[in-house]
C-alpha cells in the first residue's frame, strides 16, 4: 500500500519547509507532494531546494483555493505514483510516524471507512473542542453562523464528549481538515474535493459525499496531532471580518448547492448572514479595545 502526504503552500513557504524538514525521512511516506497553489512569492523557488526522487513538487495553474489544490496533488499521487492512501495536512501541523501506520491499518483493516483521523490538540498540548462534528441541517447551518447563538445556546452540531468516552475509535461524521488519512480510489468515487468552493466547508462537503455512498469516518481518541491553528489562512487574510466573509459565502453555495435552498429562504438566509457579518465586525472592534486597553495598562 503506497502512501503520500500531500501539502498545500499557499505564499507560507517557511511553514511548508518546517513540516517537511520533520517528516521527510519519515518511512511510513512513500511520498511527499507540496502542491503550490500559485503563490505571488518566491515560495516555488524555495521549495525546488527540496525535490528528490521521494519530494515532489507541483505548481496549479491558478490559485484555485483548498479543494482545487488537494485535488490536484491527490490526482497527481493516484495517476502518476500510484498511490493507494492521502494524507491531507495543513503546513502547520505535526503528526508521528506511529499516528500514519494507525491510521493506516485502520484504513486497511475495516473498508468501510474512507477516512481516519487523529484527534486534534493547539499549541498548548490541549484538545480542541471541535475534534468531530456532525453534519449539519439546513437551520443549524444557518443559526450556527452567528458567534453569539453559538456562545449562548451551543453548538448542536458537535459530539457530546460521552459519545467518546471508553472509546479507542470512534465513527463520525465530519473531521478538521488539517490532518486525515483518505482512501484515495473512495475520494476519487464521491467526486474528490468540490471546487466550486475557494474555501471553509470543505471537510463538510467532503463528509457529506463520503456518507450519501455509505462510507464512514474514523476518529481514533489515542492519537492526536499538533495543528498551529490557522497559521497560513491568518497570512492570506489578516481581517477577522475578511474570513467571516469568506465562510458566509461558502456557507451560502452550499445551501443552494446541497440543501437546494432557492426563493424566500434563501433571500432571508442572505439577511441573517449579513446581521453575522455587522456581529463579527463589533466582535473586532471589541477585541481590538481589550487589546489597547491592554497595551495601555502595561
Amino acid at each position: 500500500m503506497t502512501i503520500a502526504c500531500v501539502i498545500l503552500n499557499y505564499n507560507d513557504s517557511n511553514t511548508t519547509i518546517d513540516l517537511l524538514e520533520k517528516i521527510r525521512y519519515y518511512q511510513t511516506i512513500d511520498y511527499i507532494i507540496i502542491v503550490d497553489n500559485r503563490s505571488t512569492d518566491d515560495s516555488y523557488e524555495k521549495l525546488k531546494r527540496y525535490v528528490t526522487e521521494k519530494i515532489h513538487l507541483l505548481l496549479t495553474e491558478r490559485n484555485g483555493g483548498y479543494g482545487y489544490g488537494n485535488n490536484y496533488g491527490v490526482n497527481y499521487g493516484y495517476q502518476k505514483l500510484g498511490v493507494d492512501y492521502a494524507i491531507i495536512a495543513n503546513p502547520d501541523v505535526f503528526f508521528t510516524e506511529d499516528c500514519i501506520r494507525v491510521l493506516k491499518n485502520t484504513l486497511i483493516e475495516n473498508d468501510q471507512y474512507a477516512i481516519a483521523a487523529p484527534v486534534m490538540t493547539n499549541a498548548s498540548n490541549k484538545e480542541e473542542f471541535n475534534i468531530a462534528w456532525k453534519i449539519p441541517t439546513m437551520l443549524q447551518d444557518v443559526l450556527w453562523s452567528s458567534s453569539v447563538i453559538n456562545k449562548f445556546l451551543g453548538s448542536k452540531i458537535l459530539y457530546d464528549r460521552q459519545y467518546f468516552q471508553n472509546k479507542d475509535i470512534c465513527d463520525v461524521e465530519v473531521v478538521p481538515g488539517s490532518f486525515f488519512m483518505v482512501d484515495v480510489k473512495k475520494m476519487r468515487e464521491t467526486g474528490m474535493y468540490d471546487e466550486d468552493f475557494f474555501l471553509y466547508c470543505e471537510e463538510k462537503i467532503l463528509g457529506y459525499k463520503l456518507k450519501a455512498k455509505g462510507y464512514k469516518t474514523a476518529l481514533l481518541l489515542k492519537y492526536h496531532y499538533l495543528h498551529k491553528h490557522s497559521v497560513t489562512i491568518n497570512k492570506s487574510f489578516k481581517s477577522l471580518v475578511s474570513k467571516k466573509r469568506i465562510l458566509l459565502r461558502s456557507k451560502l453555495l452550499f445551501l443552494k448547492k446541497y440543501y437546494k435552498v432557492t426563493g424566500l429562504r434563501l433571500l432571508l438566509i442572505k439577511l441573517f448572514f449579513k446581521l453575522t457579518l455587522v456581529e463579527t465586525y463589533l466582535i473586532s472592534l471589541f477585541k481590538q479595545w481589550r487589546r489597547n486597553l491592554d497595551v495601555k495598562v502595561e
